[in-house]
């Protein structure tokens, strides 16, 4: 089906939608071995006009291998509120939710001498409650999705006047 915004009736909106966010994060890292070492932090977000609290854990594993290299693996949960259009009471839907998104790492880092450092990660990241639009109201928490890739991440630095990267 074709869909042409620029032949839709235009409708004067004069709207102003305010709301107040208060976030905190909490992190702690703990060395369990001289090459082993865990980091937990939670972060806390309360946007007024979806009147959620959202708790999102967040954690990493991290081991120094003995070629200085290091292999981490990192786990964490991210809520992201919907923009303030589309809670719009007039052309949005006040009621929409904050859409979540479960990120998994795996992270490889060497440092290829004492300049330069090279990152290999693979992520994988599930999500959910994404707005969509729906024929009976204007936007609704019911997309999924997911997102996965890999990454290398290249980086040299000369002093403290330069450095560059790659990616």
């Amino acid at each position: 089906m074709d869909y042409d915004i620029r032949f839709e009736e235009k409708v004067p909106l004069d709207e102003y939608v305010r709301g107040q966010r208060i976030e905190g994060y909490l992190q702690d890292r703990y060395t369990l071995l001289p090459f082993l070492s865990i980091v937990f932090g939670l972060r806390f977000d309360y946007f007024n006009r979806t009147d959620e609290l959202s708790i999102q854990p967040r954690g990493s594993l991290l081991v120094e291998l003995p070629n200085n290299s290091e292999l981490q693996f990192a786990y964490g949960v991210y809520n992201q509120a919907p923009i303030p259009a589309l809670l719009s009471p007039t052309i949005g839907n006040p009621a929409l939710k904050p859409s979540r998104a479960s990120h998994y790492i795996l992270e490889l880092k060497r440092k290829l001498s004492q300049e330069t450092e090279i990152k290999m990660a693979a992520y994988y990241k599930d999500l959910t409650g994404l707005a969509t639009t729906d024929e009976e109201a204007a936007y609704l928490n019911q997309g999924v999705g997911y997102a996965q890739g890999t990454e290398i991440f290249l980086r040299h630095q000369r002093g403290d006047r330069f450095f560059g990267w790659i990616s």
